[in-house]
C-alpha cells in the first residue's frame, strides 16, 4: 500500500543515516499489515571507478587473438574468473554442478546461492543486477554477467571460457 511504502522509505532512510552508508535492506509485511525489518547490511556495489583493473586492449583485440562470444550484459557482480561452462537447464542440472566451473543459465535463480560458493561465475540470458544471487555473489567475489540475452545459445557445456564480467 501507499502507506506500507511511505514506511519503508522512512525506514531506509533512518538506516542508510545511521549506517552512513546505502544498504540492502530485507523487508516483510506482516499478517497484521505491519512493515517490519528482517535485516540490513551495506550494499556492495562498485562502481568502475573504484575497481582496479587490468590494462585491457580494445574489444577487437581480444576478439581476433581470443574469440570473444559474448560482448554484452550487465555486471551484476565484478571480476574475472575462469573455468568450464556448465548449462543448467533444469533444476536438477545443480546437484551435479562441478566445483569451479561456470553457470550459465536462462536467468539468475535465487536456488544458484547453494551453488555460488562451488561456481568460478555466473553467466546469463536475463536476471536482476540487485537480486539475491548478485548480493550473494557480490559478497563473495563471484563475477556475474547477466542479460546477456543468448549466453545459453553461445556457450556449450564443458567448454572453458574466461569471464571479464567489468
Amino acid at each position: 500500500s501507499e502507506e506500507n511504502l511511505k514506511t519503508l522509505v522512512d525506514y531506509a532512510l533512518k538506516i542508510e543515516n545511521h549506517f552512513q552508508c546505502p544498504q540492502d535492506i530485507e523487508w516483510a509485511i506482516g499478517s497484521n499489515g505491519e512493515v517490519y525489518i528482517l535485516q540490513a547490511r551495506p550494499l556492495k556495489i562498485s562502481t568502475p571507478s573504484t575497481i582496479q583493473k587490468p590494462e585491457l586492449e580494445t574489444i577487437d583485440y581480444f576478439d581476433s587473438k581470443y574469440n570473444v562470444l559474448i560482448n554484452q550484459g550487465e555486471c551484476a557482480s565484478h571480476g574475472i574468473a575462469t573455468g568450464k561452462v556448465f548449462l543448467i537447464n533444469r533444476m536438477k542440472d545443480i546437484v551435479s554442478f562441478p566445483e569451479k566451473s561456470i553457470i550459465v543459465a536462462s536467468r539468475n535463480l535465487p536456488e544458484f546461492t547453494s551453488l555460488i560458493h562451488k561456481a568460478s561465475a555466473v553467466i546469463t540470458d536475463s536476471g536482476s543486477t540487485t537480486g539475491h544471487l548478485s548480493i550473494i555473489a557480490r559478497e563473495l567475489n563471484i563475477p556475474i554477467l547477466t542479460n546477456t540475452g543468448d549466453a545459453t545459445s553461445k556457450l556449450s557445456n564443458g567448454i572453458d571460457v574466461t569471464l571479464y564480467a567489468d
